[in-house]
């Protein structure tokens, strides 16, 4: 009997120990999950209003713009990837991440609407969040951003996030149905807005911002000429065809400008729009595959071109002749030399 009861008593601790351990496992679980989805849950998919920022004195560069209409636009593959995913040589830097949106906050004042891709949201609260309030700061206060789809097979977000001194409408974001490999754990796609420049309805022009499927191996290929095609019945769904609306797609395409590719599957779909830089005359420049942000004379190195800006002319802002150029954001003096993987591709457009 006596040994019974013992037997009934260490079966009763050992169902509490294991019951308790559950409960720990998946209160933890519960935390991580909040801490991994907390920017988004608690940042707006978009902000701002109907009004224009005017910038300050202090902002000379962007009030010039302004006074001259023109608004300059930049896009550009940022690599802030969330705190587990570096590369080997910059791991123990953590990429730099922290250090290069410092310095790239230098630089905004030159630019009035920014296409950002890779900034991650998931896992990345922090620093996002960061982010936004210093470009709200600097006068971007309207944005766009990748909404989060866990609960539909996806684990991370879209990482597109746009951002604006003039008012932002139409807000709309597609996920690409097609994909291929890791890419399938993010809800890559497109972001699309109606800019609305100086609060002007005749300088309305749509703005696209995508990342499409990367690699080159057949299958993914194949992925992206699906995102590819996806993408261009977004734009027609948006009605800016009907009503011609100037219509600009920026962003990361994976795709080498020039190659078959290229030809069939980026010109294939947009033979309506042309590639700002070729248009300006800047067809060899390259905008990837250059090693890292610590690698040395990235310019000399970067043997891709993988990043876009094509416009399509329309009603509204018309695009400003020989504005195009490559920005490399190179650094000096530090122990990064740029402040991404890609450079940046900007144009100018006018009203």
């Amino acid at each position: 009997m006596r040994e019974q009861a013992q037997l009934k008593c260490t079966s009763r601790r050992c169902l509490y120990c294991c019951c308790c351990c559950a409960g720990t496992v998946f209160l933890s679980s519960v935390i991580v999950l909040f801490w991994a989805y907390w920017a988004c849950m608690v940042v707006s998919r978009h902000a701002g209003g109907i009004s224009d920022y005017i910038p300050p004195a202090s902002q000379p560069a962007a009030r010039k713009r302004r006074g001259e209409r023109h608004i300059r636009i930049l896009s550009y593959n940022m690599f802030l990837r969330p705190l587990y995913a570096t590369d080997k040589h910059t791991s123990a830097e953590d990429d730099f991440k922290d250090e290069r949106l410092e310095f790239f906050l230098r630089e905004v004042d030159q630019f009035d609407v920014l296409a950002l891709q890779e900034v991650w949201i998931v896992c990345a609260e922090r620093r996002f969040q960061w982010f936004l309030k210093e470009a709200v700061e600097r006068g971007f206060q309207h944005w766009s951003r990748s909404g989060c789809y866990p609960l539909q097979g996806k684990p991370s977000d879209g990482m597109l996030l746009i951002l604006s001194r003039h008012p932002l409408l139409r807000h709309a974001e597609v996920t690409y149905d097609s994909c291929s490999s890791i890419d399938c754990h993010a809800s890559k796609g497109a972001l699309a807005v109606r800019i609305r420049p100086f609060s002007d309805v005749s300088c309305d022009f749509e703005l696209l911002d995508t990342h499409l499927q990367a690699g080159r191996k057949e299958d993914i290929v194949e992925a992206r000429a699906g995102q590819l095609s996806q993408l261009r019945a977004f734009v027609d769904a948006r009605g800016s065809t009907l009503e011609n609306i100037s219509t600009v797609i920026a962003g990361d395409f994976n795709v080498d400008a020039g190659s078959g590719e290229h030809r069939q599957r980026v010109v294939g779909n947009f033979p309506d729009f042309f590639d700002v830089l070729l248009a300006d005359g800047r067809p060899s420049f390259s905008t990837a595959d250059f090693g890292g942000v610590a690698t040395a004379e990235p310019q000399k190195v970067a043997r891709r071109r993988l990043d876009y800006i094509l416009h399509k002319p329309g009603k509204g802002s018309r695009r400003s002749p020989n504005s195009s150029v490559i920005e490399a954001f190179v650094v000096q003096g530090q122990k990064f030399t740029t402040l991404s993987d890609h450079f940046g591709v900007t144009t100018t457009m006018a009203c």
